[in-house]
């Protein structure tokens, strides 16, 4: 298993913007990612956008998967269709992540924010509420960014409520695996269905666009 992480600082430029925009594939559901990029009114949303996409493509070249094997699941989910190699997407603030390899994972990234317990009332069981009490704002990102990445390891998305299941950090309450990691300002959180030593690669624009 493999997770990557760049910054999109450098895709703000204009002109290394269009240079990255050109490496990304050009056919099938490439090509609609490319219309989702160019929809985006905002520069960081274009960049986020991009910035996976090319995460994608990197992974798809680094398992040496043909690009033409990219697919949709039914709640639109992109998926490689051999169901023998997967990748996972996220981005939030300045940054997006790609978990690829041999088995399915789930990660998702999040950028820390002042208090949201108002939605951990709503959305988050009664532990991990009390949890967040205790500790604090750090608590709720890394609860949140723990649930997200289970559902995108589920592949069920919004579909379930947030506080149907729990995902307390320390605590297997769920049958998958989780590690988190830290950025300035960020959680990440990693969903598996095995236990595993990930670690997180930082990737420059030369590595980002081989």
């Amino acid at each position: 298993m493999h997770l990557e992480a760049f910054s999109i600082v450098p895709l703000l430029d204009e002109e290394i913007f269009q240079t990255a925009f050109e490496h990304l594939p050009s056919d099938g559901l490439w090509a609609h990612r490319k219309e989702k990029i160019l929809r985006q009114k905002k520069a960081e949303d274009r960049c986020l956008t991009l910035a996976a996409g090319l995460l994608a493509r990197r992974a798809f070249l680094k398992m040496k998967v043909s690009f033409s094997a990219l697919s949709l699941e039914k709640g639109g989910k992109p998926v490689i269709a051999d169901e023998k190699h997967f990748f996972n997407l996220s981005h939030s603030g300045m940054y997006a992540v790609c978990a690829y390899g041999l088995s399915p994972s789930g990660v998702d990234i999040q950028k820390e924010t002042p208090d949201r317990f108002h939605i951990a009332e709503r959305c988050f069981t009664e532990g991990e509420q009390a949890l967040i009490r205790e500790q604090g704002p750090e608590m709720f990102t890394r609860i949140w960014a723990r649930k997200e990445s289970y559902l995108k390891f589920t592949g069920q998305g919004i579909r379930v409520p947030l506080n149907s299941f729990e995902v307390l950090p320390g605590e297997q309450t769920l049958p998958v695996f989780f590690q988190e990691f830290t950025l300035e300002g960020y959680r990440i959180a990693l969903c598996s269905e095995e236990e595993m030593a990930v670690s997180l690669k930082f990737l420059t624009l030369e590595e980002l666009l081989f």
